[in-house]
């Protein structure tokens, strides 16, 4: 701390205090130099009124609250509509469709939409699930029929044997094409702090394919909603307490560390020098 710095090189902490932000201002400045990490940056606006009335020309989607279609259940107050593009006009499309949903409650009028970003070209599908306990956690692996190679973003939703959310697991690797497999962690000492009831519930997995410099930016798989897998009855003893370690937490601590040092050095230069000029 900076009362703590003062102390140790018996200086003002208001001196210490001024020396911390010139320093920190110059490690801004020098980590500027770096090579930035890849950022996506771009802006993406909403398809414009002439888009939007072609498509209303071209198909108009029924919401319905009747248990048909796409409603799962009559009268529970979910109106649902079924949007199917490569039947409706959109087969070849590949970007944004907009649904304008017109909307009246209580004698008031008003519009509502809804923008779906469409493919035609499915990069891969589901081939199942299998379930293993490795190093302390538990691991569901999605095979995949992998047609277009590429970066990979799968996230899914595990709840206990009652219901209720435990937790968001995510992939995101390079996959080349072929049969793969997608490791959707849960943590042991995840499992550990929270004694969750078993079996968990593995549902509603989403992925796509990341396709940079282009919009749209991703090409989606098939949407494997609901209960996808349901894991063995573990005990609590089969998972690890131990801390979350990999490959990027090392890499970051390892950079975050080098960049205290760089500022400790840095402040000790100013010291040394501030000491001197007086």
């Amino acid at each position: 701390t900076p009362a703590e710095a003062a102390v140790h090189f018996s200086r003002p902490e208001a001196e210490i205090l001024e020396i911390s932000e010139r320093s920190r201002a110059q490690l801004f400045e020098a980590r500027l130099q770096r090579p930035r990490p890849h950022l996506d940056d771009k802006i993406i606006t909403a398809w414009n009124g002439l888009m939007i009335s072609a498509f209303a020309r071209a198909y108009q989607v029924a919401f319905a609250d009747n248990g048909t279609g796409a409603d799962a259940l009559a009268g529970d107050g979910v109106h649902s509509a079924l949007l199917s593009p490569a039947q409706q006009g959109f087969g070849q499309y590949d970007g944004t469709i907009r649904i304008l949903a017109q909307v009246a409650a209580q004698g008031r009028q008003g519009v509502a939409h809804f923008d779906v970003v469409y493919a035609p070209a499915v990069p891969a599908i589901w081939l199942g699930v299998r379930e293993a306990v490795e190093g302390g956690s538990l691991h569901f692996y999605l095979k995949a029929q992998v047609r277009t190679a590429g970066r990979y973003v799968v996230s899914g939703r595990v709840d206990d044997a009652q219901g209720k959310p435990f937790a968001l697991v995510q992939f995101n690797q390079e996959l080349g094409s072929g049969e793969q497999e997608m490791r959707l962690q849960v943590f042991g000492a995840l499992i550990r702090d929270k004694a969750p009831a078993f079996p968990l519930r593995l549902r509603d997995v989403e992925g796509f394919l990341l396709i940079p410099d282009r919009f749209p930016d991703r090409a989606l798989m098939p949407r494997w909603a609901g209960l996808v897998h349901q894991s063995v009855s573990y005990p609590l003893t089969r998972f690890s307490s131990d801390e979350w370690s990999s490959e990027e937490r090392d890499r970051y601590l390892a950079e975050y560390a080098r960049d205290a040092e760089a500022a400790r050095r840095e402040v000790d230069a100013l010291t040394r020098r501030s000491i001197e000029a007086k």
